[in-house]
């Protein structure tokens, strides 16, 4: 699949460079085709000597992240989710750098949810403020959630808000499945933020 977005997508300016903070999963898959279309990739893990870890980042330590890692990025994506407290790990650790980034891109991939088995019915999602949500005090810059759903083994658009600087918001959706007629019935979605 990695190989199709590649082949369908722009390659990337050559002076691009993306700093990936949440080396899991999404962020490994987010790496690999961002360094296939020829930008330099930089990602976290919590653990430095983990596979694809750059440079260590900890929500829950005190770990302190180096300037250079932030030196040229053009592009930010973070996919760590907020503290207990409902607090961004990444902006308290590293806000004060990130607002002075000149930036042309980034973007928050909030947490998975797996919904149960609603026939097919509606369900509420409901997720956190991304970083950039109202956050660049003068680089006001309108942000698009976009909540998606797997459906037939691709991630499709399912609605798109625009922000409004709330910390939580709500979206009503529609599920696509039906355990009598589709397998287990569950249904998963992911809201992707952007600038």
């Amino acid at each position: 699949m990695l190989r199709e977005v590649v082949k369908q997508s722009a390659s990337l300016p050559s002076n691009s460079k993306i700093l990936i903070f949440g080396g899991g999963f999404s962020g490994q898959h987010i790496a690999n085709a961002a360094r296939q279309l020829g930008a330099e990739v930089l990602c976290s893990r919590r653990d430095p000597t983990k596979k694809g870890a750059d440079f260590a980042f900890d929500s829950a330590s005190k770990t302190v992240i180096s300037d250079k890692h932030f030196h040229g990025v053009t592009h930010l994506v973070s996919c760590i989710p907020p503290s207990q407290n409902g607090e961004d790990p990444v902006l308290e650790k590293c806000g004060h750098i990130i607002k002075n980034m000149p930036l042309k891109w980034a973007g928050y991939l909030s947490t998975t949810g797996v919904y149960g088995d609603y026939q097919g019915g509606w369900v509420t999602v409901e997720f956190t403020r991304s970083y950039f949500d109202g956050w660049f005090g003068d680089f006001n810059r309108t942000e698009m959630y976009t909540i998606e759903q797997w459906y037939e083994d691709n991630w499709v658009a399912s609605t798109s808000s625009i922000a409004y600087e709330d910390s939580r918001y709500h979206a009503l959706v529609h599920t696509t499945q039906d355990s009598g007629s589709m397998g287990d019935g569950l249904t998963a979605f992911r809201v992707v933020a952007g600038m």
